[in-house]
């Protein structure tokens, strides 16, 4: 039965939190996806908890103590009244309580820092985040009851981790085997957003429609990732195959993987202005040639065509294989391919599933190289993914600097280039601001190398 301090809190817990509060087991384990109301619902244990005992300590853990402040401090403030609250340690993250009880928010990124006090209960936030060794080594211990004492409670509740499967997936699995066996200190748990009924289907739908498939299925439904699997799973060859019908009015770009000890790749890209959808429209893919003569080639094929920009591998910033203190960046450019640095982060990987996802982004069927990249690349694949890298490498640079492109349709950047009349292709100017431009005393390379590092 609810205790009657539950009313007295600034929340109250939905259905399936309620199913969690009743069970009843000293070990809860929760597999939840996010917006199921993971650390409100955690949140609320550990204020009934400390509410209902006298000078208990009650810890709420985080992965760190940077989450732990600025994901639950605000909320547990928010929660607990001011009757209920004596004395309130901001720097600390320590709130007592009228019950003489006091709750505190601990990060385990400082082990050190967990050791020492007797406690009555903790609740484990994003678990699967937390290393494996502060559960059984540390915390455990210091939940012993003592001359007949009761042991404290321990509560975990997680998304599963984005690297994939780790401890807590064995953890969650082990609880439901002990619970299913009769064990009625240990119960299990595991919910998806669709099991927040104060959401709006309309909303989750939403959601889903802008997260890639494997990010729904790690973040929303609570899903672990094995790490394996067809990284560009969001490819169809029926979906993402094809020509445009004219290139008319399209904005020209180029992307390159310069290559030593793998091929070096190029491709090009048309954008239609006006429907949003980026076409990959030739590939080329060639060992064992200097800049020079893969400039020249690149030149060749790319014809009279007018190039927006061309987008290159960052690792080109400070490599210089082919020229004496000089970068292979700057040897492109020499040769007469002005280059810029790609952004070579994760989202690049989620920009270009997106896009394939809605269909904003079609492959030439001449791209046969890519084509096959697309449906073999693995997750963790170092040796195949060349014309891939550079497919992310386009597809996030055309997505952060056109308006209208944004795949997630938040607020377009300031510096975004806006299409309202359709303007004919820029001339490149390597100082353009959309570039990053350097700063007025900084030498070419210097800035090409911090923009690396940055």
């Amino acid at each position: 039965m609810i205790s009657t301090i539950e009313a007295r809190l600034n929340f109250t817990l939905h259905q399936n939190q309620k199913r969690i509060h009743e069970c009843g087991a000293k070990y809860r384990v929760i597999k939840a996806g996010k917006r199921f109301g993971k650390t409100r619902w955690a949140l609320f244990e550990i204020c009934q908890a400390a509410g209902l005992t006298r000078n208990g300590t009650f810890w709420y853990i985080a992965p760190t103590y940077k989450q732990a402040k600025s994901i639950a401090w605000h909320e547990l403030k928010w929660m607990l009244p001011p009757q209920f609250v004596t004395r309130r340690v901001e720097n600390e993250l320590l709130i007592e309580l009228t019950s003489g009880s006091t709750i505190q928010l601990i990060g385990a990124d400082n082990e050190d820092a967990l050791r020492g006090p007797k406690l009555h209960g903790v609740i484990f936030d994003e678990a699967a985040y937390i290393d494996e060794y502060v559960w059984p080594n540390i915390i455990r211990g210091q939940l012993l009851g003592s001359e007949g004492a009761e042991t404290g409670f321990a509560y975990f509740i997680s998304s599963p981790n984005k690297k994939g499967r780790n401890w807590f997936t064995g953890f969650h699995a082990d609880a439901e085997r002990k619970e299913k066996q009769g064990d009625r200190e240990w119960g299990a748990f595991y919910f998806t957003i669709y099991d927040n009924p104060t959401l709006d289907p309309d909303e989750i739908k939403k959601i889903q429609d802008d997260n890639t498939e494997d990010q729904w299925n790690l973040e929303y439904m609570a899903l672990e990732s094995s790490l394996a699997g067809q990284l560009f799973s969001e490819f169809s060859l029926e979906k993402n195959v094809g020509e445009p019908a004219s290139v008319k009015g399209h904005l020209f770009y180029r992307g390159i993987d310069w290559g030593i000890d793998h091929p070096t790749v190029c491709l090009w890209a048309a954008l239609d202005p006006m429907a949003k959808v980026v076409y990959i429209t030739d590939e080329f893919v060639r060992s064992d040639l200097v800049i020079s003569e893969l400039a020249d080639m690149i030149k060749v094929r790319t014809g009279d065509k007018e190039i927006e920009w061309t987008v290159i591998d960052p690792s080109t910033a400070k490599r210089n294989s082919q020229v004496k203190h000089s970068t292979d960046a700057l040897e492109f450019r020499r040769c007469g391919i002005p280059v810029v640095m790609a952004d070579n982060r994760a989202r690049g990987y989620d920009i270009t599933k997106m896009f394939l996802k809605k269909e904003r982004l079609m492959i030439s069927p001449k791209c046969k190289n890519l084509i096959y990249a697309l449906k073999h690349v693995q997750y963790s694949d170092d040796e195949n993914d060349d014309t891939t890298d550079v497919l992310r490498y386009l597809c996030l640079k055309i997505h952060d600097s056109i308006s209208g492109m944004n795949i997630y349709e938040i607020e377009v950047p300031a510096t975004a280039r806006r299409l309202p009349g359709m303007p004919a292709p820029r001339e490149f100017n390597l100082y353009d601001p959309m570039f990053n431009e350097p700063k007025p005393d900084q030498s070419i390379q210097a800035w090409l190398i911090e923009e690396t590092a940055a």
